[in-house]
């Protein structure tokens, strides 16, 4: 039987709530879009963590003008730093319902004040980091008191070692939900190194990571939402 949560939907809500800047020097580096919807089916969080790297990889062309603009040329810590700041402070935060929701970046940011979970959060963050060739791995974790029996949340993780992609030598944590650089605390973990990402699962079609508190046996209907505004 699923164990209960200890944090309520609006409690989560209500404490990773921000004031999200205007934002509007970065406009220029994306395109308006209508967010249209492509249904990616239905299954685990398993699976669903391939499709964040596959919808990642499909659209990482839409954050590669303010990868190199914004966030090239700085050590790896500074860059991890960075992108942390992007995300926290100019995305509102908001747990998907039963519809699991993976909004690749130029929807994400038509739609920043409306609010978007953690499945969000790490492809955006995935796709910036792709277009800078930085290794890193898309990371699921079950938390004590949130579902404790559940993969709940996904972030990404940055290998401190860029010549391997090791995670013996530490990592870098990029969790733009929380105002932390900080990894939170977890009783099991699961990664995707998204360079074998790459190559694996482009073009499946699976739903996202819980990130609000489903069974493994239950299949959330899972969306993609991305196109841009044409003509």
């Amino acid at each position: 039987m699923q164990q209960a949560a200890t944090m309520s939907r609006n409690h989560i809500n209500t404490s990773l709530k921000r004031e999200v800047a205007s934002g509007e020097a970065f406009d220029n580096y994306y395109a308006p879009s209508n967010c249209s919807r492509d249904f990616l089916g239905k299954g685990t969080t398993a699976h669903g963590m391939k499709t964040i790297a596959s919808w990642a990889t499909k659209h990482k062309s839409e954050s590669a003008g303010i990868a190199k603009a914004v966030f090239s040329g700085f050590s790896l810590s500074e860059t991890c730093s960075r992108i942390h700041s992007f995300l926290y402070h100019h995305f509102q935060y908001e747990l998907d319902k039963e519809l699991q929701r993976l909004k690749a970046p130029n929807c994400m940011w038509a739609t920043r004040f409306e609010g978007n979970d953690c499945k969000s959060f790490s492809l955006n963050a995935s796709t910036i980091l792709l277009n800078l060739g930085i290794k890193h791995y898309l990371r699921r974790i079950k938390q004590a008191d949130y579902y404790p029996k559940l993969y709940t949340h996904v972030y990404v993780i940055v290998p401190k070692n860029q010549k391997s992609g090791s995670l013996k030598n530490g990592y870098h944590v990029i969790d733009g939900t929380i105002n932390s650089l900080s990894e939170l605390p977890y009783l099991q973990k699961h990664d995707i190194y998204m360079e074998e990402a790459n190559l694996l699962y482009v073009g499946l079609s699976a739903p996202s990571c819980g990130c609000g508190g489903h069974t493994e046996s239950y299949q959330p209907q899972s969306v993609g939402l991305a196109a841009a505004y044409t003509g």
